[in-house]
């Protein structure tokens, strides 16, 4: 059972994320925010993970987004110093603090998770590749890449990236492994055969 404040905090965080500032993250916004909180809290559960580590790891999976408010590349370490002065006020002590920032440093791309709490938001970060919503989403990356970065892509290059990533990534805890490798695989299929189309 969760505490109040991690329901107090997500609440914050949305108002946050709906704000103007966010208005250009058509990716990194409260869809993907819901998306890791929630995954987390899944993959928490199914790994069996103590009950004193689970609140600050949903803690860094809503803030680790956050520090895009500032700056689009390298955020994650602007997140993690802004959720040092956000979770105090909810009620966060200065270990889980410490703890919630590690995390969301760990989400950096390319990922390099090294205990199993990092695994965890690593996965749920990355969930989206092995579910059915993957090109949808993915194409919302896409136009934030290009509202923010000005990249632009043709749709050949824009999934061949993406081809090259699903064909790279591995999911890191077994549950993971068990909900979505199947999905991914059939997701690489799904690109292959649109790059087929596009050639």
């Amino acid at each position: 059972m969760l505490s109040g404040r991690v329901e107090r905090l997500r609440r914050h965080v949305m108002e946050l994320m709906s704000s103007p500032t966010f208005a250009k993250l058509y990716y990194h916004n409260i869809i993907h925010t819901n998306d890791v909180y929630e995954s987390s809290k899944r993959y928490a559960e199914a790994e069996q993970i103590e009950k004193e580590y689970v609140e600050p790891l949903l803690a860094a999976a809503l803030l680790h987004d956050i520090g895009y408010a500032k700056q689009y590349d390298a955020n994650e370490p602007i997140g993690a110093e802004m959720a040092g002065e956000i979770l105090p006020k909810f009620g966060f002590d200065s270990k889980e603090v410490k703890l919630a920032q590690k995390l969301i440093l760990a989400t950096e791309f390319p990922q390099h998770p090294k205990d199993e709490l990092e695994y965890i938001i690593c996965d749920a970060d990355l969930d989206t590749l092995g579910t059915d919503r993957f090109l949808l989403r993915s194409l919302d990356l896409m136009d934030e890449l290009e509202a923010n970065k000005g990249k632009r892509y043709t749709l050949a290059e824009w999934y061949r990236s993406q081809l090259s990533l699903l064909e790279s990534h591995k999911y890191f805890t077994n549950s993971a492994r068990r909900l979505r490798e199947e999905g991914q695989n059939a997701n690489i299929e799904k690109v292959r055969k649109l790059l087929e189309g596009e050639g």
